[in-house]
């Protein structure tokens, strides 16, 4: 029975009363108790609000670097090394305090990965911090020390921010994972061709680089992935809980306090079924004796999975989002041979029974359909812009975990035996320890320039060259 003002109704005749009146019956639940729901509700949307505003706050007093990479043409390191350099790269993970996280504002600086083809010429690009910048190059430099490493301008300034354009069109989006982050992706180590005598390693880089290589004068296209370090053994958790789900172990993991408020309606529904609809008490006093697992009962396949699931879980993983831009002259525009090489580069690493990367076309995606088909496109694409041009970790789609091995994968330094694309910029000249006579720059924010190296045809204008 419920008591409305004067009146007592059962439920039935409350329900009828909501129907007659919604306002009344509205402010009656209001004034018994509903108030402290809607105030529970914005106080969440105002903590939400208040951490976003302070840590955007936080990340505009940065400043940035441009850094363009360049290895020698003799390069013959896998890309383990970039592993290696991404897992150096992990040591720019800061844990904030209590002050830092509800009132002076934090915020975890990241990296961007990046290559860009302009006019075919190609170019591996770090996106730093000033204050993580020899924190990028030190760990660079430990893995290939012949490299050369230069401050440039950013590519991208040039390009329009706002669609449509007289001169330009372009294409845009971001990667997504098809399954379930703690699913892996194809790595470079399944591309070592062991049926060859030589057992020879077929760079998964090859296919981008020649694709990148391919574009004409008034084309460009990118590939940019921002990797944020995240706290060690923070994500692993979850990859785990996939795995005992794959395995069929029991979970012991205990529920959180939102779990077992979302769980009281499904308990007060069988209390409710089992108060109206009783069963057979010899069925629902049975206890079925539940198995460790069912390791045994799993095929070769799902056994495989659950070994990768787990070997990637073992490694440092990172925070990441994936995205790519095509830009070129409305007269040459021509996705074909640009955007369909670089979706089927990607395409390499992806698997059936595992994970895969795909371009997102529904959201994010300069793709659309049906009404306002142009205004909505045109809009997509400086919105895919301005995210590519600002760096955004947080702009577009949700991002999702990668490790050191499938980033490596995606992005490094193209391997000499197996990459013969000839307009990437290499290093030319070895660098050597100076004379310890040398005298010290007078500047301590000098840096040596790299040394400049001859490629084929006419290098043009907008590539950023030391």
């Amino acid at each position: 029975m419920l008591q409305l003002g004067p009146i007592t109704l059962d439920f039935t005749q409350f329900l009828a009363a909501a129907a007659g009146n919604p306002l009344a019956v509205a402010w009656f639940m209001f004034i018994r108790g509903g108030w402290i729901v809607i105030l529970i509700a914005l106080l969440i949307g105002f903590k939400w609000w208040w951490l976003l505003h302070i840590t955007r706050k936080k990340q505009n007093e940065w400043s940035w670097v441009l850094l363009a990479v360049d290895v020698p043409r003799e390069n013959i390191q896998t890309p383990r090394a970039v592993e290696n350099i991404m897992a150096h790269l992990a040591g720019a993970h800061t844990t904030a305090n209590f002050i830092q996280k509800y009132f002076t504002g934090h915020a975890q600086p990241f990296f961007s990965l990046e290559i860009a083809s302009i006019n075919g010429f190609i170019r591996f690009f770090v996106y730093s911090t000033i204050k993580n910048r020899d924190l990028a190059e030190a760990a660079i430099y430990a893995q290939y020390p012949a490299a050369e490493i230069t401050e440039v301008e950013d590519y991208t300034k040039d390009a329009p921010t706002h669609f449509p354009d007289a001169q330009w069109d372009m294409w845009g989006t971001e990667f997504i994972l098809a399954k379930h982050f703690a699913y892996p992706i194809r790595t470079w180590e399944d591309f070592h061709d062991e049926t060859s005598e030589e057992a020879t390693y077929k760079d998964p880089m090859a296919a981008l680089l020649e694709t990148m290589s391919s574009l004409r004068e008034g084309e460009q296209l990118w590939l940019q992935l921002i990797i944020t370090p995240i706290k060690s053994r923070s994500w692993q958790e979850e990859c785990y809980r996939v795995v005992e789900k794959l395995a069929g172990i029991p979970s012991e993991h205990k529920p959180s306090v939102l779990d077992r408020v979302l769980t009281i309606p499904g308990h007060v529904g069988a209390m409710i079924i089992d108060a109206f609809l009783p069963g057979n008490p010899e069925h629902t006093a049975k206890i079925k004796e539940e198995l460790p697992s069912k390791m045994l009962y799993l095929t070769p396949g799902e056994r495989e999975v659950i070994q990768a699931l787990e070997d990637k879980a073992a490694k440092l993983g990172f925070h990441t989002k994936i995205r790519a831009v095509y830009l070129a002259r409305h007269e040459i525009f021509s996705k074909p041979r640009a955007v369909y090489g670089l979706i089927g580069a990607i395409k390499q690493l992806n698997t059936e029974d595992m994970n895969s990367l795909k371009p997102e076309l529904k959201k994010v995606g300069t793709h659309t359909k049906y009404l306002w088909k142009e205004m909505r496109k045109n809009w997509r694409k400086v919105k895919v812009m301005r995210a590519y041009k600002f760096r955004s970790n947080w702009r577009g789609m949700r991002g999702y975990i990668l490790n050191v091995e499938e980033l490596a994968t995606i992005w490094h330094f193209p391997v000499a035996e197996s990459v013969k694309t000839p307009l990437v910029k290499k290093a030319e000249s070895k660098r050597g320890e100076p004379p310890y006579e040398l005298p010290s720059p007078a500047s301590p924010h000098h840096r040596p320039r790299a040394a400049q190296s001859e490629v084929r045809g006419e290098t043009p204008d907008n590539l950023p060259v030391g």
